[in-house]
């Protein structure tokens, strides 16, 4: 007989992603190796099958609805593998994952849904070519991000991307983003220097160079756009006060 516990060997390896046949079998496993070791592995990764499409709309996401037990649970997933079939990452997949630190996103993927990572501590985050659209929010209060790396073929930040990212000091942004929307890298205090490619026609309001202090809402001290004449960037820079560097 094993004791019940906050989660088992089948959540961690797909959850609602998998049929009741798979994850019968997988319990059976658990019974059979259970042990200590077998519990960290539990606790601590996720590991996604290949096979699978789309993490559905709260796939591992912690919410206060749910039992005290499973909202634990996922504050202690420390990372997470994801199958190079993956297509669909969806609203809220991973939000409140309040330790994951480490996640892989295939090329494979194409959507990145609203607040789907939101909360997380993640370090790092490269977004592949076949993603569109980072959606409102998706990587929003993850204090921990240091940097991101959009791969061409991106076109929309939406609104809040990646609002309040206090560690985020390094973005590279390429030449295929058209639209950084309102508030996209708001509150992202280190973060001191952006450089726009021409193909950035609109930049919404706070899109970056802001952040909170106290009840204001202030210019980070010494933000510098780097970017092209004649552009959005250097009309951005230009109404927001800041040091802009002509490119080329």
């Amino acid at each position: 007989e094993v004791r019940p516990g906050i989660t088992g060997w089948a959540q961690c390896h797909g959850r609602n992603t998998l049929s009741w046949q798979e994850k019968f079998k997988l319990d059976v496993w658990y019974v059979d190796h259970c042990s200590f070791l077998t519990d960290l592995k539990v606790i601590f990764n996720i590991v996604l099958k290949k096979g699978i499409t789309s993490i559905s709309v709260r796939g591992f996401s912690g919410t206060p609805s749910q039992s005290e037990s499973y909202w634990n649970y996922n504050h202690k997933i420390k990372t997470v593998k994801l199958p190079n079939t993956l297509k669909v990452i969806d609203d809220y997949a991973f939000a409140f994952c309040t330790s994951l630190e480490k996640v892989n996103i295939p090329k494979s993927v194409k959507s990145i849904g609203w607040r789907s990572f939101t909360e997380s501590e993640l370090k790092t985050i490269t977004i592949p070519p076949k993603v569109k659209i980072i959606s409102s929010s998706a990587f929003a209060n993850c204090n921990s991000l240091k940097s991101v790396t959009l791969k061409k073929g991106v076109k929309l930040i939406d609104g809040g991307a990646f609002d309040e990212c206090g560690s985020l000091s390094k973005v590279k942004i390429p030449n295929s983003v058209t639209e950084i929307s309102y508030g996209a890298f708001d509150n992202c205090k280190r973060l001191k220097e952006v450089t726009l490619p021409k193909s950035v026609k609109k930049i919404g309001k706070s899109a970056f160079g802001y952040k909170d202090k106290k009840t204001k809402h202030i210019r980070v001290k010494g933000f510098t756009i780097k970017g092209y004449k004649g552009t959005a960037a250097e009309k951005y820079a230009k109404n927001n006060g800041f040091k802009f560097v002509a490119l080329g």
